[in-house]
């Protein structure tokens, strides 16, 4: 990327591992390998790290990416979202 970032963490519920719902497959949400973040990705050149999770609250949200900053995982920039589950 121009401005040197190389890698991107997510931190977030459903929504940002791409989960959504309308699709016709007769299942009430699907998980959709080409979402936004990905497509991100892959455009502007940079490592994705999507560690969001499925119902996530902010609680849980905060411990994980404590965790994974201590272990120096996170890279130069992280997306932090949490919706209607906390």
């Amino acid at each position: 990327m121009e401005n040197n970032v190389q890698k991107i963490s997510v931190y977030g519920d459903s929504i940002l591992k791409g989960a959504v719902t309308g699709t016709g497959s007769g299942h009430l949400f699907d998980i959709i390998e080409e979402n936004s973040l990905a497509l991100a990705s892959r455009a502007l050149g940079f490592e994705l790290n999507n560690q969001s999770v499925f119902g996530s609250i902010i609680t849980k949200t905060q411990r994980r990416l404590s965790k994974d900053i201590e272990k120096g995982v996170v890279g130069e920039l992280a997306i932090i979202e949490s919706g209607g589950n906390d």
